[in-house]
C-alpha cells in the first residue's frame, strides 16, 4: 500500500473509530453521572478488571496468534483448507471459552476477595453478583473475535469497528433508561446483550469469505501448530493483565473511588491513545502477516518505518495536550452529576502520570504486532515478564509516597523499558532499515512539540476567554496549530503526502480546474 494510500486509508478508518470512542466516552459519562465514583463504581471497575485477567489474554490471542495462519493457510492452500482450518480453531476456542465461563462463575467469590482489598461485605457481594454477570460474554465475543479477524484479513477494514460502537450504544441507552430503577446492574447486564446481539451480525458479514463447518479435531496439525504459537502469547499478555490485578488491589486498599479514578483515567488514555493506533493497525498488521509470508522483507521494513512516523506525528501533539490540560479535560468530560471536584482532582492527577507513557503504548502495540506476524510469541513473553516485574516494584513503592498516582507513574515508566526492549530486540531479527530516518523525524517533531507546549502554557496562564470549555478547545486548537506549523516549514513527508492527497481528489471534484 501507498503512504498516501495507507494515509488517508487510515484517516477515513480513523474517523470511523472516532465515532466508537465518542459513544464508548459517552458511557463513561453516563456512569460516571449516573454513579460518580463510590462504592458502586468501584464494584463494578473491580469486576470489570477481573473479567479482563480472566479472558483478555485468552481473548486478544485470537487476531494475534489466529490471523498469521490464517493467511499462510490461504494464500498456501486455497479457501476450502481455510475453512476447515478456521472452523476447527472456532469450534476449540468457543469449548473452552464455556469451560472459563463455568469456572468464573463457580470461583467468583474466591476471585473478588483474591482482588478486593476492602473489608466492606457489600461491596464484595454486589462485586462477585456483576462479576457473575459479565463473564456470561465470554463465549460470544470470541465468536466474534474470530469473524472480525477474518474481516480485516479480507481487507474488510470498517466493520470490526461496528463491535464496540454497537455494545457501548447498547450500555448507554439501557443505563438511561433502566439505571434509575435497577443501579449499577444495568451496565453489567447490557454488555452481556451487546455481545449477543452481535454474534449473528459478524457471521452475516463475513459469509462471502468465510464458510463455518462444525468439526472439531484435536490431532489435526494446525492445532499443533497455533498450539505452540498461543502459550507464549497467552502467557505474555496474562502477565500483562497482573498489572490490571496489582493495581486494582493497591487501589482498593486506599481511600473510597481510588479504584474509579484509576478506571477513568484508564479510559481517557485509552481514548486518547486508541483512536489512530486502532486504525494503523487495523491495516498494517495484516500487511505486515503477508509480507512476512511473502518473504518481502523491504517492504515489511517500510511499513513498519511508516507506521513508527505515523505514529509519532499524532501521539506527540495528544501527549502535550494532555500534558498542559489534563485537568480541564478531566473536568470538561466527567464533572457532572455524582462526580464532583474532588473525583476530578484525583482523576486528573492519574490521568497527567498516565499521559507520559501514551506515544510509548503506540509504539508497544505496533513492534508487538511485528513479532507475532512473525509467529514470534516467545520475545512478547520475555519483555512482558520484564516490564510488568519492574511495573509491579515501582507500583508498590511508589503509591507508598504518591497514592494512586504512583500506580500510573509505574506504568508509564514501566512501558518505556518495554518499547526500548522491543527496539533492541527488533535490531537483532529484522535490521535497523525499519527506524532509518527516524531521529531526524524525530528531532524535528521534537522542536515542533516544544512551541506546542509552550504556545498552549502561556495561553492556559493567561485564560483569555474565562470559560472552561472554549480555553481547552482554543488552546488545544493552538497546541495543535503550532505543531503543525513548523513540520510544514520543515518538509514533513507524511503531511506532503497528505497535501498530494488532497490535491488530487479536489481535482477530481473540480474537473474544470483540472482542465486548465
Amino acid at each position: 500500500m501507498k503512504k498516501e494510500t495507507l494515509f488517508t486509508t487510515g484517516l477515513f478508518i480513523m474517523l470511523f473509530i472516532v465515532l466508537g470512542k465518542f459513544i464508548a466516552f459517552a458511557k463513561d459519562i453516563v456512569i460516571s453521572t449516573y454513579f460518580g465514583a463510590s462504592t458502586d463504581t468501584d464494584a463494578f471497575f473491580i469486576a470489570l478488571n477481573i473479567t479482563s485477567i480472566l479472558f483478555i489474554a485468552f481473548y486478544s490471542t485470537v487476531s494475534l496468534v489466529f490471523l498469521p495462519l490464517y493467511n499462510e493457510t490461504k494464500i498456501k492452500h486455497g479457501l476450502q483448507a481455510t475453512n476447515l482450518f478456521s472452523s476447527n480453531i472456532i469450534n476449540i476456542y468457543l469449548l473452552i471459552s464455556f469451560i472459563i465461563v463455568l469456572l468464573g462463575i463457580y470461583f467468583a467469590p474466591e476471585f473478588v476477595n483474591l482482588i478486593n482489598a476492602s473489608s466492606n461485605p457489600t461491596n464484595i457481594d454486589l462485586t462477585i453478583m456483576l462479576l457473575r454477570i459479565m463473564v456470561l460474554s465470554f463465549v460470544f465475543s470470541i465468536f466474534i473475535s474470530f469473524m472480525t479477524s477474518i474481516q480485516l484479513s479480507n481487507e474488510q477494514y470498517i466493520s470490526p469497528h461496528l463491535v464496540p460502537i454497537i455494545n457501548n450504544l447498547i450500555v448507554v441507552i439501557a443505563i438511561v433508561i433502566l439505571a434509575p430503577k435497577y443501579g449499577i446492574y444495568v451496565p453489567a447486564v447490557a454488555g452481556v446483550v451487546a455481545w449477543i446481539i452481535q454474534a449473528p451480525l459478524h457471521k452475516w458479514i463475513v459469509r462471502k469469505n468465510f464458510n463455518y463447518i462444525f468439526h472439531l479435531n484435536l490431532k489435526d496439525e494446525s492445532i499443533k501448530k497455533m498450539g505452540l504459537l498461543f502459550l507464549p502469547a497467552f502467557l505474555g499478555i496474562f502477565i500483562d493483565q497482573t498489572n490490571i490485578m496489582v493495581d486494582t488491589i493497591l487501589a482498593s486498599g486506599l481511600h473510597e473511588g481510588s479504584v474509579s479514578a484509576l478506571n477513568y483515567a484508564n479510559r481517557l488514555i485509552s481514548f486518547a491513545s486508541g483512536i489512530f493506533v486502532m486504525a494503523i493497525m487495523s491495516i498494517m498488521y495484516p500487511m505486515f502477516s503477508k509480507y512476512i509470508v511473502n518473504e518481502e522483507h523491504e517492504k515489511l521494513n517500510n511499513s513498519i518505518r511508516t507506521s513508527i512516523r505515523l505514529l509519532l506525528l499524532v501521539m506527540l501533539p495528544i501527549t502535550a495536550i494532555v500534558f498542559v490540560f489534563h485537568h480541564e479535560i478531566v473536568s470538561i468530560v466527567f464533572q457532572r452529576g455524582k462526580f464532583d471536584e474532588s473525583a476530578t482532582q484525583i482523576t486528573s492527577s492519574v490521568f497527567f502520570f498516565y499521559s507520559i507513557g501514551i506515544i510509548f503504548l503506540g509504539l508497544r502495540e505496533l513492534f508487538n504486532k511485528v513479532f507475532y506476524a512473525q509467529k514470534n510469541t516467545k520475545t512478547p513473553l520475555f519483555i512482558s515478564f520484564i516490564a510488568v516485574s519492574t511495573n509491579i516494584i515501582l507500583s508498590i513503592i511508589l503509591v507508598k509516597s504518591m497514592g494512586v498516582t504512583g500506580l500510573a507513574f509505574a506504568s508509564s515508566i514501566s512501558l518505556i523499558l518495554y518499547v526500548l526492549l522491543q527496539l533492541i530486540i527488533l535490531q537483532h531479527t529484522i535490521g535497523k532499515d525499519f527506524y532509518n530516518g527516524i531521529f531526524i523525524f524525530l528531532t524535528k517533531n521534537t522542536i515542533a512539540v516544544s512551541l506546542s507546549i509552550f504556545v498552549m502554557w502561556e495561553y492556559k496562564e493567561y485564560n483569555y476567554l474565562n470559560n472552561l470549555y472554549l480555553d481547552f478547545f482554543v488552546g488545544a486548537l493552538l497546541g495543535i496549530i503550532f505543531f503543525l506549523l513548523p513540520l510544514f516549514f520543515l518538509k514533513n513527508e507524511e503531511l506532503c503526502n497528505l497535501k498530494i492527497s488532497l490535491s488530487k481528489k479536489l481535482k477530481i471534484y473540480n474537473p474544470q480546474k483540472k482542465d486548465k
